[in-house]
């Protein structure tokens, strides 16, 4: 079980309430750091310790209709082919869909790291100057993270 608390993106108040978000999953990783390569002078990532070389694709849902999306053998089928060309890491847009748990237990099976955008991952507050406040609605926005 993971619980996170934090407080909105922006706001310094100390006073501000905070919320809190807790999942429950099967995870293998213990740590994972980045550090600077000493031969290559770049980033680079460490998984329990272990230095890695990441080969990533990125994942938009292959069924927009949601039409397969019971169907652990076919998350199973689709990730298999990633994983068979070398890819070991998936970012999983954000302006998609959230996966379905088949998705992550099939991409945990293959040993792929996965990351996760949410649907916030936008310019809300950049050039286009959203609102700090954003999600106006966190309770709402909690509970749909949640599902």
């Amino acid at each position: 079980s993971v619980q996170v608390t934090f407080r909105s993106y922006g706001n310094h108040d100390e006073n501000a309430p905070l919320h809190q978000a807790q999942a429950q999953t099967n995870m293998g990783i213990r740590t994972m750091s980045s550090f600077t390569h000493p031969q290559t002078k770049s980033f680079a990532l460490a998984v329990n310790g272990h230095p890695i070389f990441l080969v990533g694709g990125n994942w938009i849902t292959t069924d927009q209709f949601l039409r397969y999306s019971n169907s652990p053998e076919r998350y199973l089928q689709e990730l298999s082919m990633l994983r068979h060309s070398g890819i070991n890491a998936i970012r999983v847009w954000g302006g998609g869909v959230a996966e379905t748990q088949h998705f992550y237990d099939a991409a945990d099976a293959l040993g792929l790291l996965v990351y996760q955008e949410f649907w916030m991952t936008g310019d809300n507050n950049g050039r286009f100057a959203g609102s700090y406040d954003w999600p106006n609605d966190h309770d709402a926005y909690l509970a749909n993270a949640r599902d």
